[in-house]
């Protein structure tokens, strides 16, 4: 399920939730077996510097990994799962790490035999002590959101452009 763009205006939370919708000049398969692909990820997330699965199940569902992303010096572990998968159509992971988790939801819709629009909802909300950085400090943390919005429409810019071969 996708989250309404509006709803962190509407709704009093310390969720942050975000929606980025493009269009790709690929078929739908391609799209999606690109996005499935573990080795593709760190081509459109800079940030991603290592990877790798802890386990995998045949129905991809319930596969569990892990991820480290360095950014400004800093390094941040987190481990997945993945909690929805149906080729071609969507896939869906959670991720967890010290300081936040995370939900991301990917659909993949067919706009023609050579044209997919794909659309990331996101849901993410701090834990622990970070809840209260969060509560405490929501401009600093309206300034992250936006940064974070920025750099996923960079690594949607950078997929596109590598799916259809203008990089």
């Amino acid at each position: 399920m996708c989250f309404e763009r509006f709803a962190r205006l509407v709704l009093p939370s310390d969720t942050m939730k975000t929606e980025f919708t493009i269009d790709i000049d690929r078929p739908r398969a391609e799209v999606f077996a690109f996005l499935d692909d573990p080795e593709n990820l760190p081509k459109i997330v800079p940030t991603l510097i290592d990877q790798g699965v802890i386990e995998e199940t045949p129905e991809k569902v319930g596969t569990t990994f892990w991820h480290v992303y360095e950014e400004e010096g800093r390094k941040m572990k987190m481990t997945g799962v993945v909690t929805d998968y149906a080729e071609p159509e969507r896939m869906a992971v959670s991720l967890d790490g010290a300081m936040f988790w995370l939900k991301v939801d990917y659909r993949f819709e067919e706009l023609g035999p050579n044209s997919t629009r794909l659309i990331q909802c996101a849901e993410s909300e701090f834990k622990h002590v970070f809840k209260l950085f969060g509560l405490l400090f929501k401009k600093k943390v309206k300034e992250m959101e936006c940064e974070g919005e920025k750099a996923q429409a960079e690594n949607f810019a950078r997929m596109k452009a590598i799916l259809e071969g203008t990089q």
